[in-house]
């Protein structure tokens, strides 16, 4: 805002003290930060996380049993709606109705990887989009690290007016800013009774099940294509496509453990057969009906094999 030359220092004042009225923060670590030369802030033990730590390592709110990815978003975006209001909840039914956008950012406290990075903000999207919550923009990186603080922290500001994005989007040479993702308004293919439905934001695509075939609307800038198949040739051509590729990983075992050994242990060939064996074994429980469902119970096959295709 000074560097514009539009804002005296009083409008800048009021402007900061609206955007910390319309924002909460919180965040959980695993383990706290370490100071050089001095070690850890605090000791935590490995089965537990500490909830609300403050930013230069100071202890948090309370301390609970390590949970999963989705279950420790869900913990952090009830706890900010009841500090920031963006939502309309009733106590008496515990369902949230959408009031006003929001900017969410995801920030590494210094010591957390890339890909727990992409789970998190996976998880908050998703949270978002079962309760109907507009993301103006979104910010996920490391931003303002504990040191090597393993653990991650979610700011909520409630976009109170259309400036706030203009002063997010503007350009800048710092190093530590990340662009914000643009993702507007949630959409959803309007379920009906019986039926099954998967959400996406605006500019994606919207996958869902109606009867005995599946439609896919295809968005893009100039027009709308829609595409139907019948499922039972869906299941026909998923099927041979996963059998084709298991057969192929199988009969290339020695090759691919060949080529493996000039660069690593030697064992590449055998971890992607022995997926591949599983994969057939399991053949009749694949849900070929739904690629969206099929692409999630292969991953969950892969990562039970090891090495870096597990990962």
């Amino acid at each position: 805002m000074a560097e514009t030359g539009k804002y005296s220092a009083q409008q800048i004042e009021n402007r900061a003290k609206r955007i910390v009225e319309n924002s909460g923060t919180m965040g959980v670590s695993l383990y706290p930060c370490s100071v050089p030369g001095r070690g850890k802030m605090f000791d935590m033990p490995d089965n537990m996380m500490e909830v609300g730590l403050g930013i230069h390592g100071e202890p948090g709110c309370e301390r609970e049993t390590v949970m999963s990815a989705g279950k420790i978003v869900t913990k952090i975006m009830n706890r900010l709606q009841n500090i920031v209001k963006f939502t309309k909840a009733t106590q008496t039914t515990r369902i949230f109705f959408p009031d006003q956008p929001i900017v969410l950012l995801i920030n590494n406290l210094g010591g957390v990887s890339q890909l727990e990075m992409g789970i998190i903000k996976s998880e908050a999207v998703k949270w978002c989009l079962q309760h109907s919550i507009t993301i103006a923009r979104l910010l996920c990186g490391t931003y303002m690290t504990s040191l090597d603080g393993h653990g991650i922290s979610l700011t909520v500001l409630k976009q109170f007016d259309e400036e706030i994005l203009e002063l997010l989007d503007a350009p800048t040479s710092a190093p530590g800013w990340h662009v914000p993702d643009k993702l507007g308004k949630p959409k959803a293919a309007p379920p009906e009774k019986g039926e099954l439905s998967t959400l996406q934001y605006s500019g994606g695509g919207v996958l869902f099940t109606k009867g005995d075939s599946i439609t896919s609307f295809l968005h893009s800038s100039r027009k709308v294509r829609m595409r139907r198949w019948r499922c039972s040739e869906q299941e026909d051509i998923g099927r041979k496509c996963v059998n084709a590729v298991c057969e192929k990983m199988i009969a290339m075992e020695a090759e691919l453990n060949a080529l493996d050994s000039a660069a690593g242990d030697g064992d590449c060939g055998t971890t992607f057969a022995q997926a591949a064996r599983t994969i057939m074994e399991r053949m009749e429980t694949l849900p070929f009906t739904s690629a969206q469902q099929l692409l999630h119970n292969l991953s969950e096959i892969f990562e039970y094999v090891g090495g870096t295709g597990g990962a």
